[in-house]
């Protein structure tokens, strides 16, 4: 919906009646002020889209008035009200800019009401040209959909207009204009002539392509977005797998165990191989193999926290890193793994048999570097294989 409203000023009770029935058909909200103070006050918290003032009032005449209220409302389209006699200060007024146009009292209602309506829409225009930098820096920026949303959101909020879900229709420039309450204002019946007024092809187009140059850029940065976030995917998962790669999982070790040293905290570290993965491949084909690979990655995304990061090391390697988890429920962790692992070949979720070796260890003070962490959970592992696979062992420490 339009969020913003008419102001207009003049200290004639009958003039301001005149006006609250010709603007009516606006269905914007107005106020209607005896005296440039009171409005003056208005205008310090309010933004009206257009500002009508009469000339001659007492304490403030209407041209200081209307050059205060740009001042204060820059986008704001001004008109005064005068009669023949002020007609020099009112060509100066508008000379300098103060004033958007002016009508003689008294004056024909369908032409001054078109200029209201006009000057509503090219005060909405103006705002959205003068957000529209700030909006499109934020847009390049955006590093996720909700972000751009608000970027794009922000530029219309910033003009007095309320989009809703216009953003998302299937033609996006007719959904801005109806859920803002512009296509309202863009076309209304004029009760004293019953006749449809329109703003002016000028206006009504300059501000429809200002509308398609913010949906173009939104959908600009959404469409960035996601290829960003497939290049992120692709960078840091496995593909096979769908589990996070060894360049993610060195990272994140490097940053859970220096995590762990500078706040005394721990982590663990589980890393297995899929026993006889080459037999497998040999027996089976290399198909197999792969679905055996994919079936892995896909019931350790199933088991692990939302705090764990599950990795495909190498080959049939894996890896979980495990924070604020000790070693004694590592261990449990990773027997519930390796049961799992088996209760899924047992159902024939995998075209072959499969069972794990498993080491753990968790960080202690005395490594000196992530890579003692994983040497240790790997010599567990291999302890585990020299028993006969198929277990899980503890680092010694």
């Amino acid at each position: 919906m339009v969020r913003t409203s008419l102001c207009f000023v003049d200290d004639e009770p009958g003039i301001l009646k005149a006006l609250e029935r010709m603007v009516h058909p606006l269905r914007i909200p107005a106020v209607f002020f005896p005296r440039a103070a009171p409005a003056l006050d208005y205008l310090a918290t309010e933004d009206p889209c257009v500002i009508v003032s009469d000339f001659k009032m007492p304490g403030m005449k209407g041209v200081e008035f209307l050059e205060r209220s740009r001042e204060l409302r820059p986008f704001a389209a001004r008109i005064l009200l005068t009669g023949f006699a002020e007609l020099e200060a009112a060509v100066d007024a508008i000379n300098r800019g103060s004033v958007y146009r002016f009508f003689f009292k008294p004056w024909d209602d369908s032409v001054l009401l078109q200029a209201v309506h006009d000057g509503a829409v090219s005060c909405f225009t103006d705002r959205l040209l003068n957000a529209l930098p700030d909006a499109q820096s934020r847009l390049l920026l955006a590093e996720s959909l909700p972000q751009a949303m608000e970027a794009a959101s922000a530029i219309f909020d910033a003009a007095g207009l309320t989009v809703g879900s216009g953003l998302e229709a299937a033609d996006p420039v007719s959904g801005i204009v109806a859920a803002s309450g512009l296509d309202a204002l863009f076309n209304f019946t004029d009760p004293m002539g019953g006749d449809t007024v329109a703003a002016s092809e000028k206006l009504r187009s300059r501000c429809l392509n200002l509308i398609g140059l913010v949906v173009n850029d939104y959908h600009a940065s959404v469409v960035r977005i996601g290829l960003e976030d497939r290049l992120r995917l692709f960078s840091e998962r496995d593909a096979l797998s769908g589990l996070y790669n060894r360049r993610f999982f060195d990272e994140n070790l490097r940053r859970e165990f220096d995590r762990s040293r500078r706040y005394d905290s721990s982590f663990s570290l589980l890393l297995f191989d899929i026993d006889h993965f080459k037999s497998i491949n040999d027996t089976y084909g290399h198909g197999a193999g792969d679905a055996v690979i994919t079936g892995v990655g896909d019931l350790l995304l199933k088991e692990i926290r939302s705090s764990d990061f599950a990795c495909r090391y190498g080959g049939d390697e894996f890896c979980v890193i495990a924070p604020e988890l000790s070693i004694a429920q590592c261990e449990d962790f990773a027997r519930r793994i390796a049961a799992a692992f088996a209760s899924e070949g047992e159902t024939g979720a995998f075209p072959c048999p499969v069972s794990l070796s498993i080491g753990v260890a968790d960080y202690t003070p005395s490594d000196g570097e992530p890579e003692d962490v994983l040497r240790r959970a790997d010599a567990a592992m291999y302890s585990v294989k020299r028993g006969g696979r198929n277990g899980v062992a503890r680092a010694e420490t």
